[in-house]
């Protein structure tokens, strides 16, 4: 997990769940 993605994990992850799965592989992959 990137730096990017950790802060993305704690603000989106807490308030939309839903969101996080379907967005963390595009960065990852991108």
């Amino acid at each position: 997990m990137t730096r990017a993605e950790r802060g993305t994990f704690q603000n989106s992850g807490r308030q939309q769940t839903g969101v996080f799965p379907l967005f963390v592989p595009r960065r990852g992959r991108g």
